[in-house]
């Protein structure tokens, strides 16, 4: 069983075994971002967690009955996920998902799979991060020329920037 708490404080508990995956699966044919894709195919299925919508919807269905028991829909439920708060419950769910499945030969290739979607994320963020630092230097020499002020990447106070001087 792994548990993630809510933006309010709330600790919610992923325990899958066979009974709860037998209702999961079923009810996920009845939510329209979560009919697509089998709870079985575990491919199709961590794949769909990068979709922020897809991970709440399945979120909510896996902790319903402890969502009812608090007075909780699923509207208030998707209120209560945001930024890391959302990256834990999606984080316990994959962990829960994995230690269910009884075949272990299965189960490496799952944590293979989330180990290589680790990877191409860590990727992605990383080429996000040269791309915004590029972009920003690149505003930064606009900004020189036009002004012609001098920037200091290296710091971002107002020290860092000098009037160019005219000689």
């Amino acid at each position: 069983m792994k548990t993630f708490q809510t933006v309010d404080g709330q600790e919610w508990q992923i325990d899958l075994n066979i009974e709860t995956a037998r209702n999961l699966r079923a009810q996920m044919r009845g939510v329209p971002t979560l009919k697509e894709v089998d709870f079985l195919d575990y491919a199709a299925l961590l794949t769909s967690l990068n979709d922020v919508f897809f991970a709440a919807d399945l979120l909510f269905l896996t902790c319903q009955k402890q969502a009812e028991e608090r007075g909780i829909d699923a509207s208030a439920f998707g209120g209560l996920l945001k930024g890391s708060v959302l990256f834990d419950g999606i984080a316990a769910f994959t962990a829960e998902y994995l230690d269910f499945f009884p075949n272990p030969t299965i189960a490496e290739k799952m944590r293979a799979f989330v180990e290589k979607m680790k990877a191409a994320q860590e990727t992605i963020m990383d080429a996000i991060e040269s791309a915004a630092e590029k972009t920003i230097g690149g505003v930064l020499d606009d900004l020189a020329t036009k002004s012609g002020a001098r920037f200091s990447t290296a710091s971002p106070s107002p020290e860092g920037i000098t009037k160019a001087s005219n000689a």
